[in-house]
């Protein structure tokens, strides 16, 4: 490992916010099946990164994005308290555009593309 390299790398920082509709199908008194679907955005953005190399240090910033998200979802129901659901949730395709910025001096630096969306197992408590 070099000594004389220093490198803060960047984080994605998401914050969806989704409106939905949930639909359930009774099966017994106490068990039921639902389904969820869900429309908004998500406002996506990458903190900076930062190299030292030699004293050196170069600076890229990430101008952030929102984009369309939806959400879909189904599971089982127990006694309208306990759920437990498989989730897809889909936030949307970005091209980002980056900024180096070294000794004062800016200038575009690339453009990078991500596709974020995640499957997920949910497991909860109705109050």
């Amino acid at each position: 490992m070099n000594s004389n390299l220093d490198v803060s790398y960047y984080r994605y920082i998401n914050i969806p916010v989704i409106l939905g509709l949930r639909y359930n199908y009774p099966l017994t008194d106490n068990i039921s099946l639902f389904g969820d679907i869900g429309l908004g955005g998500n406002h996506m953005r990458m903190t900076d990164m930062t190299i030292i190399y030699r004293g050196d240090e170069a600076l890229i910033t990430f101008d952030p994005a929102t984009k369309l998200a939806f959400n879909l979802q189904a599971g089982v129901q127990y006694k309208e308290k306990y759920t437990l659901g498989l989730s897809y949730l889909s936030l949307g395709s970005y091209e980002i555009d980056s900024q180096a910025t070294e000794d004062g001096d800016t200038q575009e630096y690339e453009t990078i593309e991500r596709s974020i969306s995640m499957i997920t197992l949910n497991v909860g408590i109705w109050f």
